[in-house]
């Protein structure tokens, strides 16, 4: 179902309007169609025919003025009509002035821009049409060597096709003008009645995107939205930078943004979009006392990563951002299946009250359902908790709210309760149950007093690190603690004496690890780790140990290692060493904060540029991401679902991931990743020459396919 069909607010505005547009642009079709038909004999190629029926679109499929007139009338009535809900129960009388004109004509002069425009405005709509005209020739030949019937058919198949885009496109152009026309008569309602900030609201149900969701209940300020419209109004070629779309930018970014440093601050965020703004008023919508703290220490790399992401997002919140999103969920439903649909015979509901009454000493349905409201409604402690789904293999975030023993989860993407219960633990002991088969980060929001989770055991307080011994006790110690982390759990560490390398490493059949020191590393490595013991500051020297030693972990964290490590491939071994040096020692300081709570790299921007292994390739490797406007930190991510998932092929896949970053021939792209790690047949300084005639070429190409 498509998501406009789910917003019954404001649907009527939308229907009425296409009720009274759609059928001229059907129509304007049809007569193209026609038209195209009457002239076909006369054209001997399909590219010829093709290039006709665009330009006839491109000049009739246009809005007409008694339309526009319509639209002006139709714009007004909305406008005011909105104005008046917006400021409903304040005792203050709206009076349309020159602003409210000037807002009004803007959302026309849009609306006319992309309706009267239709065909040539819109790039992606003009390419799919010119595509599905080239596969329609391509697999069923020229129509045009059928004769009539043939060209009948093919205009049959096409106007069909182009009748269901235009009425989507009509409908996508009508209600986000509508919704952005809506959310103006908003702001400027909320302006006139003198209240300084704003919430945004999302709908929140199953089709309320991601980007939605993490806009909801933000808090932003009237006098500047009002700057913002005023000058997109004054200047509409100024619309895609100061009022962008929120999805041409990436998720992660948004959520970690203070809502003061968001890149559009209005709905709406997308075409299609239902989120809405209203008023905000401090001492009425008093926030919770909220915190941001940790409720369960993380057991493993995974579960630190998700807890950073998830802190980082909520600290970008302010209390009164975050006390609505907790009250948000004021409208979770037991009756709402986690995908948003109807659960109508309450199920889970009769399940989890089978489960859960004699402990809640509740006696009915109902009284069950109403216990759970009243715990979110007067929640004494709010935790938010972020576990991947086994069977989706997707993260989801439920919100815990507690209440005399008594606790609810309410899932946030769905705004769906899963279960109410009684507590027949601590919090913090049952917190750590509650996710402990599968990857988890848990944050406290709301709370009588602070949970003092336990401190984590440092794993090098156990040992004296005298010698290689310990060090191997720490290895095991360390992968059996992380077993998660692995993919070969390293079982010894043994030193070798004439050996090239640093340290290396071998997974078994068995799905067991060894790790090597090399002879001359063996007491650098034993005093870097007894310093760290020590809290005592580290060397580059001593970070460098440490390193090698990560990069020896990272590789044992590569399924399939034991089959093709020793591949006769000549770059996948070489590509492996880059891509596991490159993913250490951009994760080096996480490691070192799980071997010791706390700790931090003092040379970590030594360590990424220069490290100490494979510097050739990583210099080459840094490079190339460079010139192609790569970022490193998003790189990682990507790389590390390349290693430590197929690895066999990791030069074939590689040479694919750079295709998406980059517009060049896949040739070029295989050649400029071998001469990474060519050192000896290609020099540094015509690699670099390469890689940037390889980025002048794609910005040309992409110029010629994109001309402003």
């Amino acid at each position: 179902m498509a998501e406009y069909e789910w917003d019954a607010e404001g649907n009527e505005f939308i229907d009425d309007l296409l009720k009274k547009i759609l059928p001229d642009f059907l129509q304007k079709v049809e007569s193209v169609l026609a038209e195209a038909f009457r002239f076909a004999p006369y054209f001997i190629s399909f590219n010829d025919f093709t290039r006709f029926i665009m330009q006839e679109l491109e000049q009739k499929v246009r809005l007409s003025p008694k339309h526009k007139e319509m639209l002006y009338s139709e714009f007004k009535r909305i406008y005011e009509k909105t104005q008046k809900e917006a400021t409903e129960g304040i005792p203050l009388r709206i009076d349309f002035n020159m602003a409210d004109e000037r807002t009004i004509n803007y959302a026309l002069s849009l609306t006319d821009f992309y309706l009267g425009k239709f065909f040539q405005g819109d790039k992606k709509l003009r390419l799919d049409v010119v595509r599905w005209l080239s596969k329609y020739y391509l697999e069923q030949g020229n129509p045009i060597g059928k004769g009539q019937e043939g060209i009948k058919h093919f205009l049959n198949e096409f106007g069909g096709y182009l009748k269901r885009r235009t009425e989507g496109k009509v409908r996508q152009i009508i209600d986000t003008s509508v919704n952005h026309l809506r959310n103006s008569a908003r702001l400027r309602a909320i302006a006139k009645a003198r209240i300084t900030k704003y919430r945004w609201d999302a709908v929140g149900d199953r089709l309320t995107c991601p980007y939605c969701r993490a806009m909801d209940g933000r808090v932003f300020d009237t006098g500047e939205a009002i700057r913002t419209l005023e000058l997109i109004e004054s200047d509409p070629a100024s619309l895609p930078e100061v009022k962008p779309f929120l999805t041409s930018f990436p998720l992660d970014k948004l959520k970690s943004l203070p809502s003061s440093q968001m890149p559009s601050k209005m709905p709406p965020a997308h075409p299609h979009c239902r989120c809405r703004i209203v008023s905000f008023i401090e001492e009425i919508e008093e926030p919770y006392p909220v915190v941001v703290e940790t409720a369960v220490p993380p057991r493993s790399l995974e579960e630190t990563a998700i807890l950073q992401e998830l802190t980082t997002e909520l600290k970008a919140l302010r209390p009164e951002e975050i006390t609505a999103r907790i009250r948000a969920h004021l409208g979770s439903d037991w009756r709402r299946n986690p995908d948003g649909t109807l659960d109508a015979k309450a199920s889970r509901l009769k399940a989890e009250f089978e489960k859960h009454a004699k402990d809640l000493n509740v006696q009915s349905l109902k009284e069950y359902e109403q216990l759970s409201y009243e715990v979110i409604r007067k929640p004494e402690y709010v935790f938010i908790q972020r576990v991947l789904n086994p069977q989706t293999k997707k993260y989801e975030t439920n919100y815990i709210f507690v209440r005399n023993g008594v606790y609810v989860i309410s899932n946030d993407e769905s705004l769906a309760i899963q279960t109410a219960g009684r507590l027949k633990e601590d919090i913090e002991s049952w917190l750590s149950g509650l996710s402990k088969d599968s990857p988890s980060a848990t944050v406290k929001l709301l709370g009588a007093r602070q949970i003092q989770p336990r401190p984590p055991q440092a794993f090098i307080d156990k040992y004296e690190f005298r010698s290689i011994q310990d060090v191997e006790k720490l290895v095991i110690d360390f992968a059996e603690t992380h077993k998660d982390l692995f993919a070969y759990i390293p079982k010894s560490v043994e030193v070798k004496e004439g050996v090239r390398y640093i340290m290396g490493c071998r997974g078994l059949p068995d799905g067991t690890g060894l790790i090597f020191v090399s002879k001359r590393e063996e007491e650098a490595l034993i005093t870097a780790l007894r310093k760290l013991r020590d809290k005592e500051p580290l060397t580059r020297r001593d970070e460098e140990s440490l390193l090698s030693l990560w990069h020896e972990f990272t590789h044992l964290r590569t399924k399939n290692l034991f089959n093709v490590y020793g591949t006769e491939h000549r770059y996948v071994r070489d590509w492996i060493e880059t891509v596991t040096e490159f993913i250490a020692r951009h994760t080096y300081h996480e490691f070192l904060n799980m071997l010791r709570p706390g700790a931090k790299p003092a040379h970590q921007k030594e360590i990424i540029e220069n490290g100490r292994g494979y510097q050739g390739f990583i210099e080459r490797f840094r490079f190339l991401l460079k010139t192609f406007r790569i970022n490193e930190k998003e790189a990682v991510k990507e790389l590390e679902a390349i290693l430590f998932e197929k690895v066999d092929n990791i030069f074939e896949r590689l040479v694919e991931w750079l295709g998406t970053k980059i517009d060049i021939p896949e040739p070029a792209r295989f050649n400029i990743l071998a001469d990474v790690v060519e050192l000896d047949k290609v020099n540094f300084k015509d690699f670099k020459k390469e890689v940037k005639r390889l980025y002048e070429s794609a910005k040309r190409r992409q110029q010629r396919n994109n001309p402003e």
